[in-house]
């Protein structure tokens, strides 16, 4: 029988399942609980595997039945309830208006701003009333609007709908946003009114960002605020593709997978540089944080970061094959929460594939490559980002129909680059609040290394070769071809020519 760690691995992979389940089915909540409770009855006198089994049955309910609670009722005390019809002409819309305050960083685009609001009251017939739920609004870029300010909002609300092949309300559905306000009317009631540290990171954040903008020139500026402060609106079209053609999007994704192979290799090329593991590694860890506080410590850079902090603990005391544990706990903890990540979240999805692979898979290209010459760190870099693609590739595949077969060199090529870029910044930073003309010859050389980096990416994205696109594949495939790998790895560590995983 499975040990007790192995139980709750199986019992959390089960509620996972559930979640996934759920989204497939549409029965009545009654029908889950009596799901559970008939279950319930016979774990005080079954056998232990009977007990076990029925345990599994019941995370996987707990899973379907956590799901349709994360739904919210819509009624008379959620915005959501004022929605427009669907099918109504812009028109025939009516407006509503309501009050909230600005809970997210604005999204600034090149020709319009989307502000998230926490509503707190609507007005209806004259009279106001107390409500809840989050609105996306689409404004003007001009006049400015901030983190925490208060604003009174006239607009037609409308609920979010898919657009072609994507589904947008799905998106918009795990940050619990059910109305999208279009043409708004807004006045500025208060400032200040969200919560202090929040404010203060993104007020340093601002501050970063205009360092940037003062010290490198364009493109690199927009580049760097997009791989240090998660800030992508400066980057064109143009070069986002050709980051996608070359494989290497990850650079500039705040994810489990980009924070993971970050810190790994900053951790080991500190090492090849002989610096001792003891000081390496909580180096790493400590820029890992600092990472964080720059992009403004969303949930989704704090998963990220606890993500990318397992893999540097694991490989510093060498327990790869017992830290996909803790993986999985803090997967389930942030499904507890919120499990619509699992089903809508591209970005968790491969977060915790990427990690994943790297726990599995790095002690196997350790092996692998135990005789091949470390050539100043390019070795590292290279296991690390084919441990990250065993996991991730076919679900990036079933996603977005594309394999970057540039892919492994870029990265060989790139990813050097990014540990000295972050960690030169970091110190331009600090050092422009105490001496500016010095802070300028680190920002100098980021900028060289960042327009060097910008080269490289567009001539290797300009190859016909870069790219095999237009591939389609069935979520079925994608399941066998995961078993595949799982059976084939079980096969190699039964016969000893892996490390056990």
């Amino acid at each position: 029988m499975f040990t007790k760690n192995n139980r709750i691995i199986i019992y959390s992979l089960a509620y996972m399942i559930g979640i996934v389940l759920g989204n497939q089915l549409d029965l009545d909540l009654t029908f889950y609980y009596l799901l559970i409770f008939v279950p319930l009855i016979f774990l005080f006198w079954q056998t232990k595997k009977i007990k076990f089994i029925l345990l599994v049955l019941i995370a996987i309910v707990f899973g379907i039945v956590r799901l349709q609670f994360s739904h919210p009722e819509i009624n008379e005390e959620q915005i959501a309830f004022y929605n427009n019809s669907a099918g109504l002409e812009f028109k025939q819309m009516s407006e509503m208006q309501w009050q909230g305050i600005v809970t997210k960083e604005p999204d600034i685009r090149n020709d319009h701003i989307k502000l998230t609001l926490q509503t707190s009251q609507v007005l209806v017939d004259d009279v106001w009333q107390a409500v809840n739920g989050l609105v996306l609004v689409k404004s003007n870029l001009y006049p400015e609007y901030n983190y925490g300010d208060q604003l009174e909002v006239r607009c037609k609300l409308v609920q979010p709908d898919k657009i072609d092949d994507f589904a947008y309300d799905d998106y918009l559905s795990r940050y619990d946003i059910y109305s999208l306000c279009y043409s708004p009317k807004i006045e500025l009631i208060a400032t200040e009114q969200g919560n202090y540290l929040s404010a203060n990171i993104l007020k340093f954040k601002d501050k970063v960002h205009l360092l940037f903008k003062q010290n490198i020139n364009e493109p690199a500026s927009s580049l760097l605020s997009a791989i240090l402060l998660a800030r992508k609106r400066g980057l064109s079209d143009e070069l986002l593709n050709n980051f996608s053609r070359a494989g290497v999007s990850h650079m500039i994704a705040i994810s489990g997978m980009h924070i993971s192979i970050i810190s790994l290799l900053i951790a080991r090329l500190l090492a090849v540089l002989y610096l001792p593991k003891k000081v390496a590694y909580p180096i790493a860890l400590s820029l890992l944080a600092i990472f964080i506080i720059l992009v403004g410590a969303p949930a989704s850079a704090v998963r990220a970061g606890i993500m990318g902090a397992i893999v540097l603990i694991a490989d510093y005391f060498g327990r790869f094959n017992q830290s996909y544990r803790a993986l999985i706990f803090v997967a389930t903890a942030t499904l507890l929460i919120n499990p619509k990540l699992i089903i809508f979240d591209l970005g968790w999805q491969l977060s915790f594939l990427a990690v994943l692979s790297l726990i599995f898979y790095s002690p196997v290209m350790d092996k692998l490559f135990k005789r091949i010459p470390q050539l100043g760190g390019l070795t590292a870099i290279l296991k690390t980002t084919l441990a990250a693609q065993v996991l991730t590739l076919p679900w990036i595949v079933y996603k977005f129909g594309i394999i970057s077969v540039a892919a492994p060199v870029a990265n060989i090529m790139l990813l050097p680059s990014l540990p000295i870029i972050i960690i030169v910044s970091i110190l331009a930073i600090v050092i422009s609040f105490i001496y500016a003309p010095l802070a300028s010859l680190f920002f100098w050389l980021v900028w060289y290394i960042l327009n060097k980096l910008i080269e490289v990416i567009n001539l290797i994205s300009s190859s016909s070769l870069a790219v095999i696109d237009n591939i389609t594949i069935s979520i079925w495939f994608v399941i066998c071809l995961y078993l595949a790998i799982f059976c084939i790895t079980k096969a190699a560590t039964f016969k000893r020519q892996l490390p056990k995983i």
